[in-house]
């Protein structure tokens, strides 16, 4: 068409911006229509996966006991631009809460850490009441760029006369940034895990843990 007016049909364009502060787990996003840029790459799609234990057996699930009365779970991560060696700012650890428990004590220790104590006996010992682990702000934490993290329920010391007592851990995989250790950012969970001892005069005594379905019983002596 020469010498006329083309009106090309209006076209109205959705976008969506999401802005917070530089850092592992703080990014800026630009979506519009079906396009979106993405900056500072992140683990993501945190899962249970495949691992091969020290006495040479395939776990294909990622959960494994042993003989100890321990649950072993082996975690793997990916990264939000497809490549976890970009992940270097990142740390990625589990955050564990003993909040809830009607059993055993709370309490302050010399250091003024909170601590909890599970019923003793038959429990024979007392944990941080909130922690992580690793510590993302300690001297040996997990990169992101590792890809995978171990989590090892052992079990602590059972001392006798043995009674019937339980208590239970809130554990949440979370990572940050290796730099300002803040920004704390949820890649699974809540996770309650239970420990629990059971029996009586006339029935043996046992130690359970059980976490995500998987339980491993262990016969006291």
């Amino acid at each position: 068409m020469t010498g006329g007016k083309v009106t090309l049909p209006q076209r109205t364009l959705s976008a969506a911006v999401n802005i917070v502060p530089a850092g592992c787990g703080n990014y800026f996003s630009v979506h519009i229509d079906n396009y979106s840029v993405t900056i500072n790459p992140q683990p993501y799609n945190f899962r249970l996966g495949p691992y091969t234990d020290n006495t040479g057996t395939l776990h294909p699930s990622g959960i494994g006991k042993d003989n100890n009365g321990q649950l072993h779970f082996h975690y793997i991560w990916s990264s939000t631009d497809g490549n976890v060696a970009d992940l270097s700012n990142c740390v990625v650890y589990e955050h564990i809460s003993l909040a809830g428990n009607s059993t055993g004590s709370y309490s302050t220790n010399a250091s003024g850490t909170a601590v909890y104590a599970p019923l003793n006996p038959p429990f024979g010992y007392t944990l941080e009441a909130v922690y992580d682990q690793p510590d993302p702000a300690g001297s040996n934490p997990t990169s992101g760029t590792v890809g995978f993290i171990d989590d090892i329920q052992v079990r602590g010391p059972i001392v006798t006369p043995y009674v019937a007592a339980s208590y239970f851990t809130t554990q949440d995989w979370q990572f940050n940034d290796s730099a300002t250790k803040q920004n704390r950012v949820e890649l699974l969970g809540p996770i309650k895990i239970t420990r629990s001892v059971t029996g009586s005069g006339t029935v043996p005594w046992v130690y359970t843990v059980s976490k995500s379905g998987s339980s491993n019983p262990y016969p006291l002596p």
